[in-house]
C-alpha cells in the first residue's frame, strides 16, 4: 500500500479515488485485509459522496467477515448510486443482498 500507515497523510493530499481503489483491490488479493480496510476506512473519509468509495469498504469488510460493516458500507454504496445515477448500482445491489444473507446467518437467522 502507499504509505506505511494510511491513516498518517504527513501534509500531503490524499490518495486519488481511483488509486486506492486499484490499491486496494491489488492488496485484497494477497490478502493483505487489515491494510486494506484501514485504506478503504480513509478512502471512503476522504470521498463520503462516492459509492465506488463505500463499495471497497464493503468489499474489505466482506474479506474480513465484517458482515454488518460491510452490509452498512453496502448499503451506503446504493443509496449514494440511486442519487446519482450510477451505472454500477447493480453491482452495489447485489453486494448489498449478499452481507444482508450473511448477516442474517451470523446473528442466528441461519446456520453459518
Amino acid at each position: 500500500i502507499a504509505t506505511q500507515n494510511p491513516h498518517e497523510h504527513h501534509g500531503t493530499f490524499p490518495l486519488p479515488e481511483s488509486v486506492a481503489n486499484e490499491l486496494g483491490d491489488a492488496a485484497l488479493d494477497e490478502d493483505r485485509v487489515a491494510e486494506v480496510i484501514a485504506l478503504f476506512e480513509r478512502n471512503a473519509r476522504n470521498f463520503p459522496d462516492s459509492p465506488n468509495a463505500a463499495d471497497g469498504l464493503a468489499g474489505a469488510d466482506t474479506k474480513a467477515a465484517r458482515w454488518t460493516d460491510a452490509r452498512d458500507s453496502a448499503a451506503r454504496a446504493v443509496a449514494l448510486a440511486k442519487r446519482q445515477n450510477d451505472a454500477n448500482l447493480g453491482h452495489f445491489k447485489t453486494q448489498l443482498q449478499r452481507c444482508e444473507v450473511e448477516v442474517e446467518k451470523s446473528t442466528g437467522g441461519g446456520s453459518r
